[in-house]
């Protein structure tokens, strides 16, 4: 039985607030300056390029500037078309598994559905054209009331309606509508609906390669300088996109005792061997021939420059399809009978635009802007697309997994690894959660405020089927609490086990204590299986002399790294094949550490930006990957959603890593306010918005383009010419150079096909003997400043870089050549930095762009394949905050704490003398690697509110007052040194000033040799009331490392007084007396230096009397002596011993 079910799309494409911006600008602006007002996106949804877009046009030049000076708009040169063809398109993702949970019991929750998107609030409808009033008069005559001109309307940019959902459940049978609703009825346009297949064959279990859910599979070796057959013989165990096509024409040529010895395949042949193909030899009189055949289909394989390529008749029933028109589907609305292929099938509408009154209108917009487009350009066809709908069936209530996962989780056997890298002997079977939350969850449900069921969904299962497996988990608020009653659910992946057995340790795991258990029918809450006991990496380290000199902390290298790439459907992952090459099976080769592996994840960008969460967060609410990568683009060109962004806003926050690809930052569109003269405001992109916009090429229609990851880490208010924009207004201190069609059009674009390393930091002796000199040109392969290789031809496209630039470009630039482009690099300087679009490699803290992976094939050289693993591995170290960890006064959070070394010292103490900046805020963690000295003339740092822990290192203040400035308002400690204060947090446990005082190891402290961990710290005012109100309190948790960090200690030891007693209690409440009274001497100095000192032992003496003394009444004298205590001393009895020695007697 068919069920009738119309969904109308309202697809976003446009421009979501445009009225209401114009009439907001236009009583300033006037109707004259209508260009500037526009704020809008006209373009939404999946639109794929199919040619390569043409080059811009722009006046012939006066002049070519100087590389280093700004260039004139009139000096840009006439840029001559590009002539490459576009690469063919590749599929849309297909549907996603079925959501599942664990076996039914007491302790396994059952399946829920997987919600049904958010609908789009309201606030993102467009609102209706506002008007614009004409000119005001002049001041000096004031006209009659009735002399006011009435206000003009002013026409909106069309537009696409946003969509409400782009993923539509349907059962097989049901009758579906797709529909577009555009913003006006006036504008003259044509519609066409398209769907694109990409099923995978029934055979696909026989892959050799991983390939994630939606990946592309047809072929595309990664390596420009070294073929198939050298990989394989340096590295046997090599993978790649595509690889199972090779092997079979591999075994078709020896089977015939043909020559298999250097099999090279056209970039982007359909794969055959997967696609359940017979691939066979033959030879002939005109040579060898391969065949691929299934039942009556066939194609004929043969070699062109070296390559096997298959012909027309590939070409004619291609696989691996693109776009095709639907026939007679050209209304807005198109209605289908949903078949399983539709599971396997991408939706779109094409919108093309026929008006040319609204062209014009458009054309007019870019002409207020100061640019005009060529006849050329005009005559263009300009298109709107639609989102990518996908059709999923309805997610199942409840999935059976049988014995299989129980029969499996029995072998298992969890410990930590020698090296605390990774937890083995797990299988799929097992689950996790962190002691925290296990202690947390437990009382809320014996305090009956959570069902069992919901506690049992805070234990993150691995998945049988590891990472393509949807397993439900609760829907949480801030601090972690189930929302939404027990039906309420989101979904997140399961793990991929390397080697079979291992799963890598969680930075968020650091200092922590996490529970393992085999999930099984009827398990019980109370039973925790394995607890692992991760280290907090602070240990500590000491001289001959007693005295620490250096520390763990913020120095431990991660070397089991999870990243996540979420890749562009006509591209592919093409880091996956970068690393299949040079990293068999995830393991680093021939580097200086080979115990170094990364586990690339994948997932369809558009899968994606409906649900990021999925792919990087745990059942408990914590974050699973070290990093995560967007891209590349090749001719798609995708956003983030909206959803996406506040999602990466968030998880780069807490000091993971983001890798951004070639042409994912500005690219073709360039900034917001390249397109319509002004910024983006952030606060109108929509947390519950899943779409993922593609920029159509060659457009100058108002349209999308990268706006929300320029949001993320550029700078959406103005490009490198508009003086409205400084380098650090983006988080990556890249700028856009105006757009394809702004002033320099895409002349702009510098790239070569040799690579020049600009800077190390450090040699690699150094980086391989000290984790905190790593740098991406020097660990693991290092590389040296000067040195030169080949690379795939690459470029930056509208992108200037003003930060940190590791690796650039080397030669003349290979765009000058083949399209006109300019020879020479550019260079701006704005608010004091100078930036320039011949960059490679770019980026400061835990962000890196990295140009690797542009067209024609996406390949790389050897040597750009192991920049690109440094790359990874120097944005997926992070570090938690040990103050924020201490639970200082009962308080206790989980933060990123920031580095500071001699390398980024000067960077880091800038940020914060200028209030602050993305990387480096005010209200962020920071933490000490080595000793440092300030700046010459420093100016200390107002208004600090965040944690600073100087741990066992020094601070020369080099001539200056202090670190910070304690009159600020924001300064949360006071002005007197003498005062404490007891918390690091306010009530609603937001980040107050913090300053580390007391740091060292319970270990030092009584010369032992045992586990300290749970142990507390009290220094109380009861015990020191010369110095503190006797309700104060200063306490801590010793972590794992056996550390303790207590801060804002009042600073009073001046040398002679001040010292604090302090009391140590094991887990169970007693206090460790055993080794004597307890002190800690808490410098003044410490108030300027923001300097440590470690707890120490108190040893009772009295110093020996001094001399006789004699003053001037004769015979008065005075005997001194002095008793070192902290406390009180009660008990005193002067004795005196006469001339000539004998008997000590009392004074009474």
């Amino acid at each position: 039985m068919q069920h009738k079910r119309t969904i109308t799309q309202r697809i976003a494409t446009g421009v979501l607030a445009v009225a209401m911006l114009l009439s907001t600008l236009a009583p300033t602006f006037g109707p004259v300056v209508y260009a500037d007002d526009v704020s809008s996106i006209v373009t939404d949804g999946g639109g794929i390029s199919t040619g390569t877009p043409e080059a811009t046009s722009a006046p012939e030049p006066s002049a070519i500037p100087e590389p280093s000076a700004a260039p004139e708009a009139s000096a840009a040169p006439t840029a001559t078309p590009e002539t490459s063809a576009a690469p063919e398109e590749t599929p849309a993702p297909t549907a996603a598994p079925e959501e599942s949970e664990r076996p039914e019991g007491s302790a396994t929750p059952e399946e829920s559905a997987v919600p049904e998107g958010s609908p789009t609030p309201e606030s993102s409808a467009t609102p209706e054209p506002s008007s614009t009033p004409t000119a005001t008069p002049e001041t000096s005559a004031t006209p009659e009331p009735s002399a006011t001109p009435e206000p003009t309307a002013t026409p909106a940019p069309l537009e696409l309606i946003a969509p409400e959902s782009d993923l539509l459940e349907a059962s097989v049978g049901d009758e579906l509508t797709l529909t577009v609703e555009l913003n006006r009825e006036d504008v003259e346009v044509a519609y066409q609906w398209q769907k694109m297949y990409t099923g995978k064959p029934e055979a696909f279990d026989t892959a050799l390669a991983d390939y994630a859910e939606d990946e592309p599979t047809w072929y595309s070796w990664p390596l420009e300088d070294k073929s198939e057959a050298e990989a394989l013989a340096e590295n046997p165990d090599a993978t790649w996109q595509g690889m199972e096509l090779y092997f079979a024409i591999v075994a078709a040529l020896d089977k015939i005792e043909a020559d298999s010895s250097n099999v090279r395949i056209a970039w982007k042949t359909p794969n055959y061997a997967l696609d359940g193909f017979a691939i066979t030899a033959e030879s002939n009189e005109d040579g060898i021939i391969l065949y691929a055949d299934k039942e009556n289909e066939r194609h004929i394989g043969t070699l062109q420059d070296g390559e096997w390529t298959f012909g027309d008749a590939v070409e004619a029933s291609q696989p691996e399809a693109t776009w095709q028109d639907i026939d007679g589907a050209t209304d807005p609305a198109y209605t289908l009978t949903v078949t399983e292929e539709d599971y396997d099938t991408s939706y779109r509408c094409v919108v093309t635009i026929l008006d040319d009154e609204y062209k014009e209108f458009c054309a007019k917009l870019l002409e207020e802007q100061g640019i005009t487009l060529t006849e050329e350009e005009k005559a263009e066809e300009q298109v709107l697309y639609s989102a990518t709908m996908k059709i999923v069936a309805p997610a199942m209530d409840e999935v059976d997994f049988g014995i299989a996962p129980l029969a499996a989780s029995a072998a298992g056997n969890p410990k930590l690894s020698s090296d605390a890298q990774w937890i083995t002997g797990l299988t799929n079977g097992y689950e996790y959660i962190t002691k925290d939350t296990y202690d947390r969850v437990t009382g809320w449900l014996n305090e009956g405020k959570i069902t069992q069921k919901q506690a049992n969904r805070y234990w993150t299962y691995l998945g049988p089927n590891g990472f393509s497996d949807r397993i439900a988990a609760n829907v949480l608020d801030s601090n972690g609490f189930p929302i939404g009653g027990e039906d309420n659910t989101r979904i997140y992946s399961g793990f991929d086990l390397t080697d079979g057995d291992k799963l890598e340790v969680l930075s968020e795991w650091y200092g922590k204590t996490v529970y393992f258990r085999p999930v099984e029918n009827g398990q019980k809450w109370t039973s925790t299986g394995t607890a692992i006991d991760i280290p907090a990496y602070t240990n500590l380290t000491i001289d001959d002399d007693g005295h620490y000199v250096e520390s763990a902390s913020g120095t431990k290298y991660k070397k089991a790294i999870t990243m996540l790439n979420a890749f562009v459907p006509d591209t592919g992952s093409v880091y996956k094949n970068y690393l299949g090459v040079t990293a068999p099976n995830g393991w680093i080769l021939h580097s200086a550490d080979d115990n170094i592996h990364i586990q690339l994840y994948t997932v369809n960008c558009e899968n994606f930006n409906r649900d990021p969460a999925r792919y990087l967060v745990d059942a408990e609410g914590n974050y699973r990957m070290d990093s995560f990568a967007w891209g590349v683009c090749t001719d798609q060109e995708p956003d983030i959603s909206g959803k996406a962004y506040w999602e990466l806003k968030n998880y780069i926050a807490q000091g993971y890593g983001l890798m951004v690809g070639h042409d994912t930052l500005y690219a073709y569109a360039g900034a917001y306010y390249d397109a319509f003269g002004t910024d983006l405001d952030e606060s109108s992109i929509d947390p519950n918005d899943t779409t993922t916009r593609y920029y159509a090429l060659n457009s100058w229609v108002p349209n999308t383009g990268h706006w929300y990851m320029n949001e993320l880490m550029g700078a959406n208010g103005g490009n490198v010419n508009s003086g409205s924009v400084l380098a650090s207004d983006a988080p990556s201190l890249i700028l856009s150079t105006g757009g394809s069609h702004g002033q320099y059009g895409k002349n702009i674009q510098y790239g070569t096909e040799e690579l020049h390393i600009l800077q190390t930091g450090w040699d690699a002796a150094t980086a391989a003997a000290n984790v905190k000199y790593r740098t991406p040109t020097n660990f693991p392969y290092s590389f040296s400043v000067g040195q030169t290789f080949g690379a795939a031809w690459t470029h930056t496209n509208q992108q200037a870089a003003f930060g940190t630039i590791w690796v650039d470009y080397s030669g003349t630039n290979k765009g000058a050549a083949e399209y006109g482009y300019y020879e020479d690099p550019y260079t701006w300087t704005i608010g004091g930095k100078t930036g320039t679009n011949n960059f490679y490699l770019s980026g400061i803290s835990n962000f890196l762009m990295n140009q690797v992976g542009h067209l024609p094939t996406n390949s790389a050289t050897t040597d750009e394949s192991k920049l690109f693993t440094n790359s990874v591995l120097y944005i997926s170290q992070r570090k938690q905050c040990e103050i924020c960890a201490a639970n200082q006064g009962g308080q206790e959070n989980s933060h990123f704490v920031r580095r500071i070394s001699s390398a980024n010292a000067d960077e880091v103490l800038t940020a914060l003398q200028n209030g602050g900046s993305y990387w480096y805020p005010l209200d962020g963690c920071y933490m000490l690697v080595e000793d440092i000295t300030l700046p010459a003339n420093w100016t200390p740092i107002k208004n600090f509110t965040g944690h600073w822990n100087a741990d066992v290192y020094k601070v020369d203040l080099n001539g200056a007052a202090s670190v910070f400035d304690t009159s600020g308002s924001d300064w949360n400690l006071g002005t007197d040194k003498s005062k404490g204060v007891e918390t690091v947090f306010d009530k609603d446990m937001k980040r107050t000033t913090g300053v580390a005082r007391v740091v060292g190891d319970l270990n030092d402290l009584f010369g032992t040799s045992t586990s300290y961990a749970g142990y507390t710290v009290k220094v109380l005012g009861s015990d020191n009331p010369k110095y503190m109100k006797s309700g104060e309190q200063y306490t801590c948790s010793v972590n794992s490392d056996n550390k303790y960090v207590i801060s804002n200690l009042p600073c009073v030891y001046d040398g002679t007084n001040g010292n604090l007693k302090v009391r140590v209690y094991d887990p169970a409440g007693k206090e460790i007396t055993d080794y004597g009274p307890i002190i800690v001497k808490v410098s003044t100095t410490f108030w300027e230096s923001t300097e440590t000192i470690p707890l120490q032992l108190l040893s009772f003496s009295a110093s020996p009397v001094k001399d006789v003394t004699t003053y001037e009444s004769f015979g008065a004298k005075l005997l001194e002596g002095r008793v070192y205590w902290t406390s009180a001393v009660t008990d005193v009895q002067w004795q005196v011993q006469r001339s000539g020695g004998g008997k000590w007697e009392n004074i009474q």
